[in-house]
């Protein structure tokens, strides 16, 4: 998943998922401050601490900012400018979650309108391929 530069590889910048649920068809978008007082949309996620792997990373910052313990139903999906995309498929209704100091909110979207959500983001082009993935069944379903 990370490219390679004089054969060492170089770990992504950031990595985050798009969590889904297939029953409802929704996808869980988080909220947090942009700096001029307005909310940006944002997924679970972060940057990697040391030499950290990239689904640790992911496991580590779900947990964090969600309370949501990501099992083995994560799977990368796009990767562009340092920054890692993976699709997870969860159980979202009745979900419990336990956000992080970092995010005001959270919301149920239905999958479709996710994208608009991000038009303004760096993640945006990944997050219409995730999508897009999704819909086209691209990605393994959860058993």
């Amino acid at each position: 998943m990370a490219k390679k530069r004089n054969n060492k590889k170089i770990p992504p910048s950031s990595v985050k998922c798009l969590l889904w649920s297939s029953e409802t068809g929704q996808a869980l978008v988080l909220w947090k401050p942009n700096g001029k007082d307005q909310l940006s949309p944002d997924l679970p996620g972060g940057s990697p601490e040391g030499r950290e792997k990239v689904r640790a990373t992911l496991a580590r910052e779900a947990l964090e900012e969600t309370g949501i313990a990501l099992g083995d139903t994560i799977f990368p999906c796009r990767e562009r400018e340092g920054r890692v995309l993976f699709v997870g498929q969860v159980a979202l209704n009745g979900l419990q979650l336990r956000l992080s100091e970092e995010h005001h909110g959270a919301m149920l979207v239905p999958l479709g309108q996710v994208s608009d959500l991000f038009k303004k983001s760096p993640w945006h082009t990944l997050v219409v391929a995730a999508v897009e993935d999704i819909m086209k069944n691209r990605i393994p379903m959860a058993a």
